[in-house]
């Protein structure tokens, strides 16, 4: 019995097609060491000769460029591990994702996730918000009703951080409404004292009023 062994001649993409970064720029074909191939221009502006089997099944993405560019990331994520910007990350990752975590029901029980660029991408996070300006800088969310992503964060002080807290206590004096933490500041008092005043009902002028020692009793 003969058996027909010979090979099925490769059809070239025509010029133009693109190939994720990879566009056809020749659609001449011809044969080494019986293998098709054309030329291709990358986006970086290589030119090389592929396969079209290797173009055609995706294992070819690239000049090498992209598998350049991912190991300096990996590179760049490993090395930023020991930075405390990535302890901020990792605490963020598990309340919005590890039901074990602590603090889970107050972020992903109640809805908080993290936005796709940044899920299981330091790097991108980092990029995104920056260097940590200093130890006292914490994760904030602009609008606590929303998730992280890189519109919705910025990096804040402790204090600033209290002061957007859902559990932030309002209150209206003088035709203003301000964090209670604001007006402790403004008058000069002790937060845990006026803390304490509020919560037995003191409102008003009372409420800021200037501090006794039996006030500072319960601070």
């Amino acid at each position: 019995m003969l058996i027909n062994r010979t090979k099925k001649r490769a059809v070239a993409p025509p010029i133009g097609t693109v190939f994720s970064r990879l566009t056809v720029v020749s659609a001449a074909m011809f044969s080494r060491a019986n293998r098709y191939k054309l030329t291709v221009r990358c986006a970086c502006g290589t030119e090389k000769e592929v396969s079209i089997y290797y173009l055609l099944s995706g294992l070819v993405k690239s000049c090498g460029c992209l598998r350049t560019e991912m190991a300096t990331v990996s590179k760049t994520t490993h090395g930023l591990r020991s930075a405390p910007e990535y302890g901020v990350y990792d605490n963020m990752m598990s309340r919005c994702n590890n039901p074990k975590h602590i603090d889970y029901k107050l972020y992903g029980g109640r809805g908080i996730k993290i936005c796709p660029e940044w899920s299981g991408n330091f790097a991108k996070f980092y990029e995104d918000l920056g260097p940590r300006p200093s130890p006292e800088h914490q994760l904030d969310r602009i609008d606590n009703s929303l998730g992280y992503s890189k519109d919705n964060c910025r990096w804040v002080t402790r204090s600033e951080n209290n002061r957007n807290k859902r559990n932030t206590i309002m209150i209206e004096h003088e035709g203003e409404v301000r964090p209670l933490i604001e007006w402790a500041e403004r008058y000069g008092l002790n937060y845990n004292c006026c803390f304490y005043r509020y919560r037995q009902g003191d409102r008003g002028d009372k409420l800021f009023r200037p501090s006794q020692i039996s006030d500072l009793i319960f601070v």
